[in-house]
């Protein structure tokens, strides 16, 4: 029954689909497993597999092994191996997941049509603990694709994924390398949570309609927190190491870790991202309509984001025909939330060839800083460039523009990277910190410093830099940057800095 207690004690191994069509058994070529369970009665007993494992585990449009596991229920100690070409509807140990996994894992190469995909689990809204899976997942649907979970409104701790996940949907996609989005719409005061965990696989997403719209991230795809009622996502001491892309022809976010952090909860902080980082290289590429934003950590931000960083290469190249909006950050590409104690070391591009209105804000840290976006004890150390003839582009060693009417604030903060752009426009802008501030926008720079070493050119000239005169921002040599007393100058608020020769000095 649904209810029991069941202990696993050998290895199954399921007939080889093929030969099980020979010989007739079951059906299991033409409809592959048939799941435990069905969509009203979920297992809700406990199923210990003993640290064994079910082999040659064959799926057909079927949500997993289980088709849901309800509240109270406990799966532990199982490994699910699936073979190639299995088509997935959920996840492979199970479509939906309420209740407690802890120690499982699944392994394969799936595809999917599903709104909800997971190598293990495709929808969990219960707990996941000390699991992995190395799956390998393709999707062509409106989805939320992970390569662990799909979509999840519960915790998950302790627990990774290494296999690729790639999506070509032409509708909203949420695609990462964990998690395909933590989505907290309608459901309540709820504390969604990803701990200790982390994924290594390649992300990637491509769609050529203009309909689409995406987010995605080497280990999460978005953050949503639309509830009223209250609610947090956190991501904490977690990381990605994959490499992450998009080609796309409309709304895109792409980040390192997370694609987008969304929040219309007012309460603050609802979303946070701390102790957490991302080594994979980041690329965006787009054609006709579009309005991107790119990151090493995060593409798009208007939540929290501490003690963090990203160290790979960021890029992004629109080839439009019509309009091109792009922000690209070595940390965050646009952000409208508070960025404190992070950092970026991977150099940032942007090239945009579009034949009607091009506007590109390119920085080390962040792209464009939005409405009342803040930053603090934070800096950012790779060469800054663009590649666009448009006058409204922004290019900065720390943030490429502030825009907005809100009061947008850059305290304690340093950048020391090169900053190039092929723009000539009197109107396009390059600074040693910050490139552009809309005129309307207020600004508040408190204790910030660029580099007065680093290079910095405008239509492949050297230039001095556009934000030489602005109070607040004080230039300093890389050299002087890297001393026991730069530091002292940072710490004006409190000991927060460091210094390190592994991290600092470069």
């Amino acid at each position: 029954g649904l209810t029991a207690s069941y202990l696993l004690k050998n290895n199954i191994d399921l007939p080889n689909k093929d030969a099980a069509a020979a010989t007739g058994i079951s059906n299991y070529a033409s409809e592959g497993w048939r799941p435990l369970g069905d969509a009203n009665s979920y297992f809700t007993g406990t199923f210990d597999g003993g640290n064994f494992s079910i082999n040659n585990f064959y799926i057909k449009n079927n949500p997993g092994l289980f088709r849901g596991l309800g509240e109270g229920g406990i799966i532990k100690n199982l490994g699910v191996n699936a073979v190639s070409g299995a088509v997935v509807a959920g996840g492979i140990l199970a479509g939906l997941n309420k209740g407690t996994i802890d120690k499982c894992y699944a392994t394969g190469s799936v595809s999917s049509s599903s709104s909800s995909v997971g190598g293990l689990v495709g929808s969990n809204s219960g707990s996941i603990t000390n699991s992995y899976a190395t799956v390998n997942i393709s999707s062509d649907s409106y989805s939320s694709v992970g390569g662990l979970v799909g979509i999840n409104s519960g915790r998950i701790s302790n627990s990774y994924a290494t296999g690729s996940v790639s999506s070509s949907s032409s509708s909203t996609s949420s695609i990462g390398g964990l998690v395909g989005s933590n989505n907290n719409s309608g459901n309540g005061s709820i504390s969604i949570s990803i701990s200790n965990s982390y994924a290594m696989g390649s992300v990637s997403y491509s769609s050529t309609t203009t309909t689409s719209s995406s987010s995605v991230g080497g280990l999460v795809g978005s953050n949503i927190n639309n509830n009223s009622n209250g609610g947090s996502i956190s991501i904490s001491n977690s990381y990605a190491t994959g490499s992450v892309s998009s080609s796309s022809s409309s709304y895109s976010s792409v980040g390192g870790l997370v694609g987008s952090n969304s929040s219309s909860n007012s309460i603050s902080n609802s979303i946070s991202i701390s102790d957490s980082y991302a080594t994979g290289s980041v690329s965006s590429s787009s054609s006709s309509y579009d309005y991107s934003y790119v990151g090493g950590l995060v593409g798009n931000n208007n939540s929290s984001i501490s003690n963090s960083y990203a160290t790979g290469s960021v890029s992004s190249t629109s080839t439009s025909t019509s309009y091109s909006t792009t922000s690209v950050g070595g940390l965050v590409g646009g952000n409208s939330g508070r960025i404190s104690n992070s950092y970026a070391t991977g150099s940032v591009s942007s090239t945009a060839t579009t034949t009607s209105y091009s506007s590109s804000s390119v920085g080390g840290l962040v792209g464009s800083n939005i409405g009342s976006g803040s930053i603090s004890n934070s800096y950012a150390t790779g060469s800054v460039s663009s590649t666009s003839t448009s006058s409204t582009t922004s290019v900065g060693g720390l943030v490429g523009s502030n825009i907005g009417s809100g009061r947008i604030s850059i305290s304690n903060s340093y950048a020391t990277g090169n900053v190039s752009s092929s723009a000539t426009d009197v109107s396009a802008k390059v600074g040693g910190l910050v490139g552009r501030s809309e005129r309307g926008t207020y600004t508040e720079y408190t204790n910030c410093y660029r580099n007065s070493n680093a290079v910095i050119k405008k239509g492949n000239v050297e230039v001095t830099p556009d934000d030489a005169s602005i109070e607040g921002i004080t230039p300093k040599t890389k050299t002087d940057m890297q001393t026991d007393a730069f530091k002292g100058n940072l710490n004006v608020s409190g000991t927060v800095w460091g210094r390190s020769d592994a991290k600092n000095d470069k």
